[in-house]
């Protein structure tokens, strides 16, 4: 146990008592100090508030102001992605700024950077630091101390904005009683390290530190099994054997420790927030290079209109995924069809999931004992022995996430895995895109007479409302039709002709890739391409519909700043370019414009170089005016609050740390403004 924690409410009563005696800033900091530092065997503790566009800090010698508008630094990494970080050797990391991180030119060794954060608002950072005299190594129990300490900190900061009278961030006397209500029930310390409740708290700090593994080593041979498919250098071959080998014995390693831990009753539900369409496309197209290569059909049935996000155990209903879709691989023939569906029941608020396959299926007796882990007919021959333990631990995942697994199959004809789960947490429903039925006219060129692939095209289209006598379906680029507002072209009857025609005709091109990533996007970028591997019902119905995805131009030369901006608005229907010099964001806001496909959106910082953003915005605005611009773009300044000059010519401003809802605020107002304007 980290004895520690059997101070904290001694010192959590003095550093309280001594913040609300404190009758001038520096007092505050200095009782910080003296009552933290010998907490963490620190140096020195300082105090961080968030005065934007700066971070201050009170001592001795007066206030600090540190403009961060240099955007350098790993105190500016922790500003913007409001997470704590610890760095045991600060001079030595890539993104260190002597100017920043270490202002006084003090020798730090190590630091923790802890952010501040109400209501997913930064209102400071706290830091901790050693310097070569000591060499104290943190470690994340510091950071998981300091989490309990973050109230009293943040009490500590609000204090220190009221003496040196600048604003306090949000209401202070709501945030008290919210406090108030938090310490009646407060505990100190990982849970793993208290006393009383041992069993369970082993298992939440276990399953925490697992799960935060598991993710990126999932990732990491996800990528090197599918560069071990692609790559067909051989040299190149043995290295990713055994890195895919590496990574398998980690996951499994974790997966161990991981049931291990879910076998006790206590086991704590852990529920991540996922992006639903995101998450279920990667799950199937971990599969989509076996599938090709073994010339098996591959219908990824995902209802666009799921729900956006949902909160779900998704580590357990990932493993749940792959063993259906890994046994529907395995004993699916060459030529065989499987099916991976997911549907959305609003009105159960639940999700129904099936995995289907034409394989050898399995038979009536069998299909008795099929969830049971250790079945008398376990050492017959046939299907049954083959699927190992991966069905009875499914069959438990599923009851555990609420549902039943249900088996379908009939002998020598395939088998149907399915299952309801109940929702929780569930985010804004995708939206169906805008048309009008009556105008569409779609024709799908594809020489094979009951491809199901076309059917699960046809079953997508007629999902829009559109009526089957408004589909056809040809088998020669003679017969398209002149009427055709829509052509769906499979990539063997693909040719330059087509597009030439499809030009002609005013017709949208949807352009279906066969072969498993034989086709570069960058060969034909105003042509969306999908693959009959993966999932493509949400493109395709954007591709039919009149809506057009908002373009959005990002001019940042922080990435990182970026990177974040990306995160946010990924997930939204956009096509976001980026670019990190003023003259090139320029260009592109003309060129586009010239070309009449302007950009709708753009998200700009002032400090840029060659140009900065609001002399960009200046020409642009004189452009749009020269050519009589029904729909200007919506501008949003990145630096913060604008002056007044700037204000007349930006529509919005966003302050960093970035809030989720502040970035999507401008896309919101211009795609309901767009859509406004249709009807």
């Amino acid at each position: 146990m980290d004895k520690r924690y059997e101070q904290i409410e001694t010192l959590l009563e003095s550093l309280e008592d001594s913040i609300e005696n404190a009758t001038n800033a520096l007092k505050v900091q200095e009782s910080i100090e003296e009552i933290l530092t010998p907490l963490f065997t620190a140096d020195h503790a300082v105090l961080w508030g968030n005065d934007d566009p700066y971070l201050f800090n009170v001592r001795a010698k007066g206030t600090r102001k540190l403009s961060l508008e240099q955007k350098r630094g790993l105190l500016y990494r922790c500003f913007l992605t409001k997470e704590p970080a610890i760095y045991n050797a600060l001079p030595s990391e890539r993104d260190f700024e002597p100017a920043v991180d270490d202002p006084d030119g003090e020798n730090i060794c190590s630091i923790i950077f802890f952010p501040l954060i109400v209501r997913d608002e930064l209102v400071g950072i706290f830091t901790l630091y050693t310097t070569d005299s000591k060499r104290r190594m943190f470690r994340t129990d510091d950071v998981e101390l300091l989490r309990h300490l973050q109230s009293p900190l943040i009490d500590a900061l609000y204090k220190i904005l009221i003496l040196t009278e600048r604003p306090i961030p949000i209401d202070r006397r709501q945030r008290s009683r919210e406090d108030f209500q938090a310490k009646e029930t407060r505990q100190y310390g990982p849970a793993v390290f208290r006393g009383a409740g041992s069993r369970e708290d082993v298992v939440q700090y276990f399953t925490r530190i697992m799960q935060n593994l598991r993710n990126p080593v999932e990732n990491l041979m996800e990528f090197l099994q599918f560069l071990q498919a692609r790559v067909r250098d051989e040299r190149l071959q043995d290295p990713l054997f055994n890195a895919v080998q590496s990574a398998r014995i980690v996951d499994e390693y974790i997966e161990e420790i991981l049931e291990s831990i879910h076998q006790s009753k206590n086991a704590p539900k852990i529920e991540d927030e996922i992006h639903t369409l995101k998450y279920f496309s990667r799950i199937a197209e971990i599969f989509s290079g076996r599938i090709h290569d073994k010339r098996i059909t591959y219908l990824v049935n995902i209802d666009p209109m799921l729900p956006k996000t949902v909160n779900i155990e998704q580590r357990k209903l990932r493993k749940v995924l792959i063993n259906l879709l890994d046994n529907a691989v395995k004993f699916t023939p060459p030529e065989g069809i499987i099916e991976f569906s997911v549907r959305y029941l609003p009105e159960k608020s639940s999700l129904s999931i099936a995995v289907a396959d034409t394989g050898m299926g399995i038979s009536e007796e069998q299909q008795k004992e099929i969830f049971t882990l250790f079945p008398e007919q376990s050492q017959n021959e046939g299907s049954f022995g083959r699927h190992g333990f991966g069905l009875p631990i499914s069959a438990a995942i599923v009851e555990e996430l609420g549902g039943r697994l249900r088996l379908k199959s009939i002998k020598k004809k395939g088998s149907r895995f399915e299952f309801e789960l109940p929702l929780s947490g569930i985010g804004e429903i995708e939206t169906m895109p805008q048309i009008d039925p009556q105008t569409r006219r779609i024709t799908i060129l594809n020489d094979r007479t009951g491809d199901p692939i076309v059917k699960l095209f046809l079953r997508f289209i007629q999902k829009l409302g559109i009526q089957r006598r408004h589909i056809r379906i040809i088998e020669d680029p003679g017969e398209i039709p002149a009427a055709t507002t829509h052509l769906i072209v499979f990539q063997r009857h693909w040719n330059e002709r087509l597009l030439s025609l499809s030009r002609e005709l005013n017709m949208k091109l949807l352009l279906v890739e066969e072969s498993y990533l034989s086709i570069d996007p960058k060969e034909y970028p105003s042509i969306p391409i999908v693959s009959q591997y993966a999932y493509f019902g949400k493109d395709l119905l954007d591709f039919l519909g009149d809506e057009h995805p908002l373009k959005i131009l990002i001019a940042d030369d922080d990435l990182l700043s970026v990177s974040m901006l990306r995160k946010i608005l990924d997930h939204e229907y956009c096509e976001i370019v980026t670019v990190q010099d003023g003259k090139e964001a320029l260009r592109l806001l003309t060129e586009s414009l010239m070309a009449e496909t302007p950009y709708q959106i753009l998200y700009t910082s002032l400090q840029l170089p060659e140009l900065q953003g609001d002399e960009i915005l200046q020409r642009y605005r004189r452009l749009e005016s020269e050519h009589s611009v029904d729909d200007p773009l919506q501008a949003v300044c990145l630096s913060g609050t604008p002056t007044k000059e700037e204000s007349k010519i930006f529509d919005d401003y966003l302050k960093r740390p970035y809030a989720k809802e502040a970035v999507l605020a401008p896309f919101r107002r211009c795609q309901e403004r767009l859509r406004s304007k249709k009807r």
